[in-house]
C-alpha cells in the first residue's frame, strides 16, 4: 500500500492536471550540422525527448569535432604559422575560435553527468534493439498461445 505522503503528492498532481511536453526534436534527424555549440544543445534536447541513440550519435560527433577544433590550444610548429598569427585579422579569428571552443567545452562540462548517463542509456537501448531483432518470435508466440489456451 502507498504511504500517505505519496498518495497526497499524487492527488496534488491530479488536481493540477498533467501537461504533456511536445517533443522538440520531432522533425530533427540527428545529423551533425556545422555549428558544434548548436549540436550540443540539440543533443541535450534529444536526451529530454528520450531519443538516446540519436543523442549518443550526435554527442560522439561533437566530441570528435571538438578535438579537431581550431580553437583548441595547439603549439605552432613552424615559423610560417607564427608569422601568420601576428597579423591582426588572424588574431581576431583565432580569438573567436578560442572563445567558441571554450563556450562548447563549458556547455559540455556543465552537463557531463547527463552525457555520462546518456552513454549508459544508449547502450541499454541499443542492446534492447539487438535483442528484439534476434529473438525467435515463433517461440514467443507459441508460448503465448499456450498460456492463453
Amino acid at each position: 500500500m502507498l504511504e500517505d505522503a505519496t498518495v497526497k503528492r499524487l492527488e496534488k498532481r491530479l488536481e493540477k492536471g498533467f501537461t504533456i511536453k511536445y517533443p522538440s526534436t520531432t522533425h530533427d534527424d540527428g545529423s551533425p550540422s556545422g555549428d558544434i555549440l548548436n549540436d550540443s544543445q540539440r543533443s541535450r534536447l534529444f536526451i529530454e525527448d528520450e531519443r538516446h541513440l540519436a543523442a549518443q550519435k550526435l554527442h560522439t560527433s561533437i566530441t570528435e569535432r571538438l578535438n579537431e577544433h581550431p580553437g583548441k590550444n595547439r603549439p605552432t610548429s613552424t615559423k610560417l604559422h607564427q608569422n601568420l598569427f601576428k597579423r591582426k585579422k588572424l588574431k581576431k579569428i583565432a580569438a573567436a575560435q578560442k572563445e567558441e571552443y571554450d563556450a562548447i567545452s563549458q556547455f559540455l562540462e556543465a552537463r557531463r553527468e547527463t552525457f555520462e548517463t546518456l552513454e549508459v542509456r544508449a547502450f541499454s537501448v541499443f542492446e534492447s534493439k539487438v535483442s528484439l531483432l534476434t529473438t525467435d518470435w515463433n517461440h514467443v508466440l507459441c508460448t503465448l498461445m499456450e498460456i492463453l489456451q
